[in-house]
């Protein structure tokens, strides 16, 4: 807390709390400059030019991205404040969250928990209500995600305690046993048979081509002069670029991934102001991470393996 508070310039047990419901429940920075659902949910830093809309990225040495490295540095001006409508309307979305967690993935264990339960309601409770010490950190937890924000990554440990906690309450009468096995193995192979494609998908086809091109990406900068310590500018979204962390350069004007429509849609007189902006912000190159078939525009080197377009910028100018 010392250290923390150190950090902030004011004394603090921690900004997360802050934060969240100042984003989350309140909205007014989430909603300030994007429509719908934000990748950020406040600005990344001062807008230095309208359009194409282009951030100032706040730099902090030896950090890839400065705001989300350590958002409450950064976003001071956020303050909680309770709005009724913004709390009636996060519950809403948070429980819709937590229904579908349990009626999708969950929902074969939890059919299966209910027909076992029903030869033995009482015991069952009673059971459960010993497990109190187990069951009410899961209740508290997850009732202040429910107030603020939940996702099912939260719930993960705290799903394998419940359903720990739940399953091991239930009384099967000795005569029921053979269906009660039944029941339990056909519950599994229904929440096997739901789960596994979409893993195997997963494994199959996101990683190997996502890491081999945004190490292609960071293994080029000292090809095009950018070395560890340099800055960067980015079209994309500076939040999830590898490639930046792993070539030790920090990322300090950026369009937005959603905004790089825009960029590419502007005339080329607004795509070299956006290009001189990011110069002056101290950026050394401005860099694409190809995420379409789009080419690489005129005076942008194309970088290894069709990973994406480079424009070096002359020092001090911010000219290409």
């Amino acid at each position: 807390m010392v250290a923390l508070s150190k950090t902030l310039g004011h004394w603090s047990v921690g900004e997360t709390g802050r934060l969240n419901y100042a984003w989350f429940v309140d909205g007014t920075e989430t909603g300030a400059w994007a429509e719908g659902a934000a990748s950020f949910p406040f600005f990344p830093g001062p807008v230095v030019l309208s359009f194409p809309r282009v951030f100032s990225i706040p730099h902090l040495h030896g950090v890839t991205y400065a705001p989300w490295y350590d958002a409450a540095r950064f976003d001071k001006q956020s303050r909680a404040t309770f709005n009724l409508r913004g709390q009636i309307r996060q519950i809403s979305v948070s429980v819709r969250s937590l229904a579908a967690d349990v009626v999708g993935a969950q929902s074969a264990l939890l059919v299966c928990a209910i027909l076992l339960i029903w030869g033995s309601p009482r015991s069952f409770l009673r059971r459960c209500s010993a497990a109190w010490f187990c069951l009410m950190p899961i209740a508290t937890v997850v009732g202040m995600y429910l107030l603020v924000h939940l996702v099912s990554r939260f719930m993960i440990g705290f799903s394998l305690v419940f359903w720990g906690v739940f399953l091991s309450s239930i009384v099967v009468p000795r005569k029921d046993l053979p269906l009660a096995r039944r029941a339990v193995l056909c519950g599994l192979a229904v929440f096997a048979v739901y789960v596994l494609p979409g893993l195997a998908h997963y494994l199959a086809s996101s990683p190997p081509n996502l890491i081999e091109r945004e190490l292609l990406v960071a293994e080029a900068m000292p090809h095009y002069g950018v070395q560890p310590g340099d800055s960067v500018g980015l079209i994309g979204n500076g939040q999830v670029a590898s490639w930046a962390h792993w070539a030790q350069v920090s990322v300090t004007a950026e369009v937005s991934s959603m905004d790089a429509d825009s960029f590419w849609s502007a005339s080329d007189e607004q795509q070299r102001a956006a290009v001189r902006a990011m110069g002056e912000s101290g950026a050394k190159a401005v860099v694409w991470v190809r995420d379409g078939n789009r080419p690489c525009p005129q005076d942008w080197e194309p970088l290894p393996g069709n990973s994406g377009c480079i424009l070096s910028l002359k020092s001090g100018s911010g000219a290409g």
